[in-house]
């Protein structure tokens, strides 16, 4: 699979709530392109509703480090400071 096919199954078990395996697939996409900033802001919300803020917090800083407005992940970096 590629990287955006890997994001597209991601984004369907994350509506059903599945952050594990979104998280799986995620991690997948990362494999395949390492600077592939949306998979890392995908996998950041999968671990922060599992309650990981760390790793959280670790995956918006680095969509961050890719992609200096991505504005969502601006967000997620302040709810996990929050907690």
């Amino acid at each position: 699979m590629s990287k955006e096919e890997y994001c597209k199954k991601a984004e369907e078990l994350f509506k059903k709530k599945e952050f594990n395996e979104a998280i799986e697939c995620l991690t997948k996409a990362i494999e395949l392109d390492s600077n592939f900033a949306y998979a890392f802001s995908g996998r950041g919300w999968s671990y922060y509703y599992l309650k990981d803020y760390n790793k959280a917090l670790e995956d918006f800083n680095k969509t961050l480090e890719l992609e200096p407005n991505y504005a969502d992940c601006f967000n997620g970096r302040g709810k996990c400071y929050y907690y």
